[in-house]
């Protein structure tokens, strides 16, 4: 018998055809699986917003980070890109067309009016909104500004001080009086060591009205009389502090951070920061020995002190492309906001919201909770569209004072003109 010869060629051409067709099954599963997910024809698409912050330095190192990846556990569909601004980027972003925006924004509610009345924000719905027990929108002081933003966390704004540097010059206790700030810091001022009894920043907001608030002139800024006896005192004050040499240099013209760091290198013995720059102390400098107190009143302590407030908010920009998934992270952050304020070391919501101590709270803590519960705080300004405009006239004609340009009257003047043309 004849046995035919298997055709080798043919087996092999047969293989590969197999092979091939089973790749092909293969890889149409794994599409279907992907296709009809979930009973969706295509996977559904993540969505990233971004978040636009100055928070992250002032709060307990990692605990915003560890607040957003809860966040995007219960939201798998949407990714949050923080990204650092201080208010005058976030501003300036919000004013120029060109520039993209962030999907959600930090607000400094003390300059909210400027964007708010320029169409920049968007109205927020009113279930985000602090509500009465009916479900209404509460009704507050600033109702119509508030629409705009939800407040999260406040903060008082004390004087900062360099325990070691004061006792190493004989002073056992902080400056309670101006007259008092100036001697400290002519007994602490080390100019060829590059130490400065004082400073101020280029933030006029923070760094300047609260000592004409000390002053005793306990009004927002738009009603203060620039002429008026008290705030011409208050700019005599702060130019003798400048001629004597005892401002860290290029006064008015550094951020807050730059002065901070110059606090923690100590360069810098006293000057004003928000009540959030005490974390960052301790995260970048755990052995620096510092405190805090009022900022010094005009005369022999007499009534109340006064303390200037500002407050971390939430708001969404009008031109900005996720507003859905922006709300969801607004809502998710009123619902934290306690964690936000605990972490920050700050005053949830409101500042007149401040709650009991805790047992083991944070010995600045403590001591400011009972500063502030001794004082009175400073109104919040209502100023429109030229905040920055209004603000910046008292940081240039300050600058004219310092350079010897003008007199303390001239100043004023020149300052209660400004005001005077915008109103």
């Amino acid at each position: 018998m004849f046995i035919q010869p298997v055709n080798t060629n043919n087996l092999k051409k047969a293989d590969f055809i197999f092979f091939t067709a089973g790749i092909l099954v293969v890889a149409a599963a794994v599409v279907l699986v992907f296709l009809f997910k979930d009973g969706d024809i295509l996977p559904p698409k993540r969505t990233t917003i971004v978040f636009a912050q100055w928070w992250e330095s002032g709060m307990e190192q990692g605990s915003l980070d560890g607040i957003i990846a809860d966040f995007e556990k219960n939201h798998p569909l949407i990714r949050v890109r923080l990204q650092n601004a201080d208010w005058e980027d976030t501003r300036d972003g919000l004013l120029d067309t060109e520039r993209e925006s962030p999907d959600i924004i930090a607000v400094d509610t003390a300059r909210l009016t400027e964007v708010a009345t320029r169409g920049l924000l968007d109205v927020l719905p009113p279930d985000v909104l602090p509500s009465t027990a009916n479900g209404e929108v509460a009704a507050t002081a600033d109702t119509e500004r508030d629409q705009y933003h939800l407040r999260l966390v406040s903060f008082l704004h004390p004087l900062y001080y360099n325990i070691d540097i004061l006792s190493a010059a004989g002073f056992s206790h902080p400056p309670r009086t101006r007259e008092e700030l100036l001697d400290y810091a002519k007994k602490t001022t080390d100019t060829a060591k590059g130490v400065y009894g004082t400073a101020f920043s280029r933030n006029t907001w923070t760094d300047i009205l609260p000592w004409i608030w000390a002053g005793g002139v306990g009004v927002p800024i738009e009603e203060i009389n620039w002429t008026s006896r008290p705030v011409i005192d208050t700019l005599a004050f702060l130019s003798a502090l400048n001629q004597d040499k005892l401002v860290y240099p290029l006064p008015l013209s550094k951020r807050e951070d730059e002065l901070l760091d110059a606090f923690l290198a100590g360069n810098i013995v006293m000057f004003i920061s928000s009540q959030a720059a005490a974390t960052e102390i301790r995260a970048k400098k755990p052995s620096l020995s510092f405190s805090v107190t009022t900022i010094p009143q005009a005369a022999q302590p007499s009534g109340r002190n006064v303390f200037p407030v500002t407050e971390w908010a939430l708001a969404i920009p009008a031109k900005g492309a996720h507003k859905e998934e922006a709300l969801s992270l607004l809502r998710y952050l009123a619902e934290r906001k306690d964690d936000v304020a605990a972490a920050a070391h700050g005053i949830t919501g409101y500042h007149y919201e401040y709650a009991a101590a805790d047992t083991d709270e944070d010995p600045i803590d403590q001591k400011l909770r009972a500063l502030y519960e001794a004082s009175d705080t400073a109104a919040v300004s209502t100023l429109g569209a030229d905040a920055e405009t209004l603000l910046n006239e008292v940081r240039v004609n300050l600058l004219a004072l310092f350079n010897g340009e003008k007199t303390e009257a001239e100043t004023a003047a020149a300052i209660q003109a400004a005001f005077a043309s915008e109103q």
